[in-house]
């Protein structure tokens, strides 16, 4: 019974992050500055690390679904309640097996592991946007099972496969969605201030996210679109948070707190208040 229940789900993590820093050999780090001249055996080689990756994942997948079909409570939609018994494998939170005890939920949850894991190769040639669709739902699914079964190598692994197999397109259409949630800030400084300048500077070395906009005023009349003018900008700070065709104007004082809210590496003194104190 137990091997009916685990099918493929023991947490191999170990094992598959082996297989990949072999397959990772292969890899060339710089395959995307290689040109036409190059030499065709690094890019040949990196293709095959490619391929082995992919080839990995598919394998790993349809033997999985397909142990599971041979195991009569994965046939019958029960093996979700099963795994979720188990001391060994079970969730700690009694409300959580309770909840896998409702027939609709547990049935829900052993189908959809094995319907991803079967049809997993279909996705690799869908259209980008299913196919995000699909790597979501996939990341999903092993998130649940670091949570739930404690499968954290495995899950962690496994999901770092399945963003391997985005490509270009799919990520390029994520950076497109993304920025109608992620907020970017402009902030004006004065390229003729040296103080200023290393202050721009200073924002762009620290911003990891990626969030802002460093731009001389004196060169660049960009602020004119925020209904602001030059001895506005000139006589104290300016930031602008922009998210979509919405905006927020920052000014003064205000505006270092907003730098600092977006800068990850001054995350521990973002509040105001502490700002506040520090600076009085």
């Amino acid at each position: 019974m137990l091997v009916e229940l685990r099918g493929n789900t023991g947490d191999g993590g170990d094992n598959i992050l082996r297989l990949l820093l072999l397959y990772m050999l292969f890899f060339h780090p710089r395959i995307e500055q290689l040109s036409a001249t190059a030499s065709g055996t690094a890019v040949f080689s990196h293709n095959i690390g490619v391929i082995a990756v992919y080839a990995q994942l598919i394998i790993l997948y349809l033997v999985s679904a397909t142990t599971k079909l041979q195991g009569e409570v994965w046939i019958n939609g029960t093996a979700a309640y099963y795994v979720t018994q188990l001391d060994s494998y079970g969730p700690p939170w009694a409300s959580v097996r309770e909840l896998f005890k409702n027939p609709w939920i547990t049935t829900l949850a052993t189908y959809s592991t094995i319907f991803y894991q079967l049809f997993f190769p279909a996705m690799l040639l869908a259209p980008p946007t299913w196919k995000i669709s699909w790597t979501v739902f996939g990341i999903l699914l092993h998130l649940s099972f670091a949570i739930l079964m404690g499968l954290v190598t495995f899950s962690a692994v496994m999901i770092s496969l399945l963003l391997f197999t985005l490509g270009d397109k799919e990520w390029a259409l994520l950076a497109q969605v993304t920025k109608r949630w992620i907020p970017k800030l402009i902030v004006f400084v004065d390229s003729d201030c040296p103080y200023c300048s290393w202050t721009g500077r200073w924002i762009k070395r620290m911003d990891l996210l990626g969030l802002f906009l460093v731009t001389p005023y004196r060169t660049d009349m960009s602020f004119r679109r925020y209904n602001l003018d030059l001895e506005a900008v000139d006589r104290e700070m300016h930031v602008v948070r922009q998210l979509g065709d919405k905006y927020r104007i920052f000014r003064g004082f205000d505006a270092v707190v907003a730098v600092i809210k977006h800068l990850p590496p001054l995350w521990p003194g973002s509040c105001k208040e502490l700002c506040v104190r520090v600076c009085v």
